[in-house]
């Protein structure tokens, strides 16, 4: 039974890797989120037992993270994890967020780049927030949107550029109760493509 379950976690988390590369391929045309478990799929040759003990493991460190809160340590965690597999990125800006605000991206985004924010959130009411990317003409596009915020964990969301090109940051709305600590990255939308 314990071995069913893992097996079908390992499948869960193989259809949200195939979503994030679908999404970030421009294939899908929209925006993609993850969660904790964006952890490489496992191969063929790959112990089920071995996938889901890496999988607890990344469990374990995001939830340290989760507690910790802040940029500092976010930062190592999402270049270890979530941005690991899409090299070369730049990292565009970040901030600890108490409510709404922006985090100003720190140069261009090309039309073939993904916009990417990798992000916790904490608040003291369930409340809805939205996380999207906005232009110099301040015309916006979500690519998030959550009833609350999700307890001790680590979450990603992307866009490809071409959803709204020129944007100039990644905006958060989200109620003066709700704290947000986020990195937003870029990178080329090629760097999915054939996985």
């Amino acid at each position: 039974m314990r071995r069913a379950f893992h097996r079908s976690l390992g499948g869960m988390i193989c259809v949200c890797l195939l979503l994030v590369s679908t999404a970030a391929c421009g294939t899908g045309g929209g925006a993609t989120h993850t969660g904790t478990s964006a952890t490489p799929s496992p191969t063929d040759s790959t112990p089920s037992d071995k996938t889901s003990s890496d999988t607890a493991s990344q469990e374990a460190e995001s939830t340290q993270v989760y507690r910790k809160f802040t940029v500092d340590a976010l930062r190592p965690y999402a270049e270890n994890h979530t941005m690991s597999k899409y090299r070369p990125h730049t990292e565009l800006g970040a901030a600890t967020l108490h409510g709404s605000g922006d985090v100003t991206f720190s140069q261009p985004v090309a039309d073939d780049d993904m916009y990417f924010a990798v992000f916790m959130c904490k608040e003291s009411k369930p409340e809805p927030y939205s996380i999207g990317v906005r232009d110099s003409d301040g015309h916006s596009y979500t690519i998030l949107k959550q009833d609350a915020c999700v307890d001790e964990a680590v979450q990603g969301a992307g866009l490809p550029a071409t959803r709204l090109k020129h944007g100039t940051a990644m905006t958060v709305k989200a109620a003066d109760t709700t704290d947000i600590v986020i990195i937003t990255y870029k990178f080329k939308a090629s760097l999915t493509d054939g996985q």
